[in-house]
């Protein structure tokens, strides 16, 4: 490309896609600060100078059932990009994450001859090994944030670049703990359940009351036992009045200062083992979602702490199986510094952050794109 300022489309659809999106979006502008981003995104991106075609609001559903309601939107999304790739001299689509939208996006791009770094590659390890191979043949480059998915990709004929995971680079001091608590109106004593219910208000809705009966289960044999909720950043605090619980959005903080926690299955998995919090994880969906997953999913673990290594380090709960009663048992000798399950975790915990390689993601994901760039 010469000097020339690229012009760059960057495509996020939920809020952590959001966050490292940013991350990416800060390291192209200080390689090339003449360059044009636009895309898809939210507050993260938007401050970072994306030029937004959409926000997180519309596009944060998931699952068979949930995404069929909102096809409208999606049509009318899909052709406004599509304009973009044809009008708007794009020099490189930057996918992140957010497969079902992003797939099809590289397929278009792929067919105008527009280069594409896929960054976070979707999971198609996990569903039909034809995906696999679709998506080595659009992508130019694909940038993994886990480490086994470097061996499946390039199997399948896909260049590909393990960058380490993001979450690494948002590892920050921690606020001691009196002062944590006392910043969330926290009782200063009582050790900490914490509570992940999810960052999507169908996954609230799922998770909510579950969560909560488990918790107030635990406080029977308990009942010093303090239960708090996590509330990420796209969901509005009302969803949690009527438990009459602490909120607290400072989701590190609240696993580095917590006994134990509670988490829907999704990357606080990870930021759970990056603090060595020990934790069980747990998913429900649309009854018609879960049939059609089970049909298509490749892969027997859904937690990413296990996959990534291969092995049950954290004990997973999915659909019916996903009762207080079950959670409860699970839960309860973690709870207990003592136990010789808590420490087996703990260990595991730690070896999951060992492979999640080094700080630095969004600055590698850059230099993938200046590389792509090159060979233009």
């Amino acid at each position: 490309m010469g000097d020339k300022q690229p012009t760059i489309l960057m495509l996020a659809g939920e809020a952590s896609g959001d966050q490292h999106g940013a991350g990416v979006a800060r390291e192209l502008k200080a390689r090339w600060p003449g360059c044009r981003l636009l895309g898809l995104g939210g507050p993260a991106m938007r401050e970072e100078g994306v030029e937004l075609l959409a926000d997180l609001d519309r596009l944060a559903v998931m699952g068979f059932a949930e995404v069929v309601r909102h096809l409208p939107f999606f049509y009318k999304l899909e052709r406004r990009i599509r304009e973009v790739l044809d009008h708007d001299d794009i020099d490189l689509v930057l996918p992140i994450d957010y497969p079902g939208l992003n797939l099809r996006m590289a397929k278009e791009a792929h067919r105008r001859e527009i280069p594409v770094l896929y960054y976070i590659a979707p999971q198609v390890w996990a569903w039909k090994p034809g995906r696999i191979s679709r998506l080595a043949e659009d992508c130019d480059h694909l940038a993994v944030i886990l480490p086994f998915e470097v061996d499946v990709l390039r199997k399948a004929g896909a260049q590909v670049t393990f960058v380490g995971h993001p979450l690494l680079e948002e590892c920050v001091l921690e606020p001691n703990e009196l002062e944590f608590r006392k910043r969330w109106k926290l009782d200063g004593d009582k050790p900490i359940l914490a509570l992940f219910p999810g960052s999507r208000v169908q996954e609230i809705a799922r998770h909510r009351d579950l969560f909560l009966a488990t918790g107030r289960m635990l406080q029977e044999s308990r009942p010093d036992l303090q239960l708090v909720w996590a509330k990420a950043s796209s969901i509005a605090a009302s969803h949690f009045d009527t438990s009459g619980l602490p909120v607290v959005e400072d989701a590190r903080s609240l696993l580095a200062h917590s006994r134990a926690a509670l988490v829907k299955s999704g990357t606080t998995t990870l930021e759970a083992a990056l603090q060595g919090t020990p934790f069980v994880t747990v998913y429900r969906t649309h009854p018609l979602t879960y049939m059609l997953a089970r049909q298509l999913v490749q892969v027997d673990r859904v937690a990413l702490t296990n996959l990534v290594l291969g092995r049950d380090v954290v004990p997973e709960l999915l659909q019916g199986a996903a009762t207080p009663a079950n959670l409860a048992a699970r839960l309860e000798p973690l709870l207990d510094l003592e136990s010789t399950e808590r420490r087996v975790m703990v260990s595991g915990l730690a070896d999951v952050k060992n492979a999640l390689g080094e700080p630095g993601a969004a600055t590698r994901v850059a230099g993938l794109a200046a590389e792509v760039l090159a060979k233009v």
